[in-house]
């Protein structure tokens, strides 16, 4: 948005007259200022000039030689214009003006010669001294137009700068800046705002009345169809002529990023600038039969003031009538009833529309407009009223014979904000600081708030035009704070007692313990969704549901971790020449369970593993090995019941004291197919809420073994019958010289189906005070083997 300074000085008495500190004050409080731009910055010392001769250049067939009038006598100048003729006024910059080469960088012009020819000055081009949006090129002006300042009538040698009236300074805002408050695009919103800061007083008011409407009149035929349009204005206008836009506003309206067109259209832009009300004026004989402010059907079409036929989405806000649609409304008029030179008779229209269809409609259509853009932030309705009677004023004023011909049409109420509670307790809460109540009670008034109340309690009525940005006791808070000056909050940094949090110790422990043995931790999304869950052999209607998800494969808590490890391996398995082995520990819940800190693990082979080798085994021994690293036993034992991952027949419990705590197993048949993993790959949860919660026994530490052990291997017969576990416990227990009783060794001979296999256990004998011989150790060794082991010795 531009903001010509000359047109706030319209309403705002100044007290800080300096521009730069008018910006620096807004970009503290209000939206950062991008720029002070000043206007005719390239044309300091440029003055009109007529070109007296015209001749061409002996060296260079597209440069031609120019003796210009500059008021001072004559220059000759050498120029590459095609539009060059003689008696034309151009702009002339004489040596050591300033200017953009070719709209591109400032260059300090210097006499030259040129092909042999001097050349003192430049006879410039639009985008050359910043006047290109004033003087647009056409099509049948080549490929760079002068200036052609000949229907301007100037003086020869005046100054262009000041003929032109382009000395004022506009104030550059980006819209983004400013989206959150819809009244501030528009001059008067901004006159506020400077009102507010301190930064002068009211010279004016923004307030503006209806003229007197006549009782009688043509009325235009009109049907209102939609609920998205709540205030709206129009009447019919007669006039003699289009007219001519006065310099004052043509220069205003530049400034402020428009280009003049036409009387009726410069006016409804110079409004919507001046008051933030976008407004169209029609030309009322295109308009046939009854007009229908109504939402367009699927497929509807309207060609567009620019000329473009663009395919309306359902919804949109049309204007229609006997003949089809003739305006996409709040967006852009339709090429069917715009003014014209030849257009006598007004409709001049202000409407308030919901902005959420306004938004869709652009989005659809590609097509974004200026009006769009502000009636997509929620005009206040307010602003009808104000844009509509300014915009009569300025077409009676101004346009040519004009004259209201019908009575005024108009429907919605203004209404009012709801009153808001404040707490000044809490408003100094929220600011760190606090104002002083008559402070306080003056932002407001300077915001046109109303403020009723005493003491510490306050109620607040935002005013009409800052409903949609005033809505809670934070909002007030936020007005105060930047009003009152940022700079009035002393910084100060937040104090709080910074303590470490308690460290997990022996979560710790587990997880580096894993890691060292060659598991890799992950972590995972815990979010899932009810078809991983099944991939998984998990029940789905066991999950905990979020109640907002981005999407159905996140749409529930996991109720363990394995699915993602699962789907994690199968991923990376390909091409991989060693096994999988991950881990996560993570909290997990389910609809029926209590939230709980879960360990979960998935091991997968590569290759065929020996029975020595099976993932369950290695998972079951690990975890027995982390256990025993903290002091602790855990236990295998058979499983009565096997989840929905686990194989029916190779599953087993984990138990700690005496209590279930974890699965180990092969994953089950379907898991292992679902996933592409290979066959007899294994997982493990251990519930760490249970397992953790018991204190750590005493550990006892024994000193190392002083004397030598001797081992033997025994080799026995076993099939899946066999209990290996209450074997190697019978062991264990038949005599105190016997240290350990462990299996070393598995093997089932290829050609074996009945799954029997070869079991191999190590026994180890060691005295605590002697070495012991052979001949101590056989006999024991022998009576073992034979009466606990029970096989028959040779």
């Amino acid at each position: 948005m531009r903001l010509p300074l000359s047109w706030l000085s319209d309403f705002v008495d100044w007290t800080v007259t300096d521009p730069a500190a008018i910006a620096e004050r807004l970009s503290l409080a209000t939206a950062e200022i991008e720029e002070v731009e000043q206007q005719g910055k390239y044309l300091t010392g440029v003055v009109v000039g007529r070109i007296e001769n015209l001749l061409p250049h002996p060296k260079a067939d597209r440069l031609r030689l120019a003796d210009v009038d500059t008021g001072k006598g004559l220059t000759r100048v050498v120029c590459g214009g095609t539009n060059l003729r003689t008696g034309m006024l151009v702009a002339f910059a004489p040596s050591g003006t300033t200017v953009r080469w070719h709209g591109g960088e400032e260059v300090t012009l210097e006499p030259a010669v040129i092909r042999g020819e001097k050349s003192d000055g430049m006879i410039c081009a639009a985008e050359e001294i910043g006047l290109d949006e004033r003087f647009p090129p056409s099509s049948a002006d080549g490929e760079r137009p002068i200036v052609d300042l000949s229907a301007q009538g100037f003086a020869v040698g005046a100054n262009l700068k000041e003929v032109l009236g382009l000395d004022d300074v506009v104030f550059v805002i980006s819209n983004t800046a400013i989206t959150h408050r819809p009244d501030l695009f528009s001059i008067v919103g901004f006159a506020r705002e400077c009102i507010a800061l301190e930064l002068g007083t009211w010279k004016q008011s923004p307030e503006t009345k209806l003229p007197k409407f006549p009782k009688k009149g043509e009325i235009v035929d009109s049907v209102n169809e939609t609920d998205a349009i709540t205030r709206y204005f129009s009447c019919a206008i007669d006039i003699s002529a289009i007219g001519q836009t006065p310099d004052w506003m043509a220069r205003r309206l530049v400034a402020a990023g428009w280009r003049p067109v036409s009387l009726p259209v410069d006016i409804t832009n110079y409004v919507a600038t001046e008051t933030g009300m976008p407004l169209h004026s029609f030309d009322l004989d295109d308009i046939k039969g009854t007009m229908r402010m109504r939402e367009a059907k699927a497929g509807e079409t309207i060609v567009t003031l620019d000329g473009v036929e663009r395919k309306l989405p359902e919804g949109a806000i049309v204007i229609s009538d006997d003949e089809g649609i003739f305006d996409l409304l709040g967006i852009m008029g339709g090429l069917r009833s715009s003014t014209k030179e030849t257009t006598k008779r007004l409709l001049l229209h202000a409407a308030v529309v919901d902005p959420r269809p306004i938004r869709r409609a652009m989005l659809a259509t590609g097509h974004r407009t200026d009006a769009g853009t502000v009636y997509e932030k929620g005009i206040p309705d307010e602003a009808a009223d104000r844009g509509f009677a300014r915009a009569l004023e300025l077409m009676l004023a101004h346009v040519p014979g004009a004259a209201i011909a019908s009575p005024l049409h108009a429907f919605g109420k203004l209404g009012e904000t709801p009153a808001i509670r404040l707490s000044l307790p809490k408003l100094h809460a929220l600011l760190g600081i606090e104002v002083p109540a008559r402070d306080i009670r003056r932002i407001f008034r300077d915001i046109e708030c109303a403020v009723t109340g005493s003491g510490n309690a306050l109620s607040v009525r935002p005013p009409m035009h800052r409903r949609r940005d005033l809505k809670n006791a934070v909002d007030l808070a936020e007005e105060i704070g930047r009003l009152y000056g940022y700079a009035n909050i002393a910084p100060e940094l937040p104090s709080a007692a910074l303590r470490a949090p308690e460290r997990p110790a022996r979560l710790h422990r587990l997880r580096d313990g894993l890691a060292s043995r060659g598991a890799t931790e992950i972590c995972p999304l815990s979010l899932v969704g009810p078809t991983l869950l099944k991939r998984a052999g998990v029940d789905p209607t066991g999950a905990t549901r979020v109640e907002n998800p981005l999407g159905e494969d996140t749409s529930l808590h996991h109720s363990t971790g394995l699915p993602r490890l699962l789907e994690h391996a199968a991923r990376i398995l390909p091409g991989r020449s060693e096994a999988v082995w991950t881990f996560q520990t993570a909290h997990v819940s389910g609809e029926k369970t209590a939230e709980r800190l879960e360990l979960s693990t998935v091991y997968v082979p590569v290759g065929a593993p020996t029975l020595v080798e099976l993932p369950a085994l290695i998972l079951g021994a690990q975890l027995r090995g982390l256990w025993e690293n903290d002091g602790e036993g855990l236990t295998v034992s058979p499983l009565t019941t096997a989840p929905g991952w686990a194989h029916p027949g190779r599953s087993a419990a984990l138990s700690l004291r005496g209590d279930v705590v974890g699965v180990v197993a092969e994953l089950h048949p379907a898991v292992i197919a679902a996933f592409g993993l290979p066959e007899r790959s294994a997982a493990a949860t251990v519930d760490l809420s249970a397992a953790l919660a018991a204190p750590l026994k005493p550990r006892q530490v024994a000193a190392s073994a002083a004397f030598p052990a001797i081992s033997y291997d025994v080799t026995v017969k076993a099939d899946a019958r066999t209990g290996v576990a209450a074997l190697l416990e019978r062991v264990r227990a038949a005599d105190p010289l016997l240290e350990t009783a462990a299996v070393a060794d598995a093997f089932a001979p290829k050609a074996s189906g009945d799954g029997a296999y070869n079991l191999t256990l190590r026994l180890t004998y060691r005295a605590p005070d002697r070495t012991l011989a052979e001949a101590d150790v056989q006999p024991l060794h022998d009576r073992i083997v034979r009466e606990v082991i029970a096989l028959p010795l040779p």
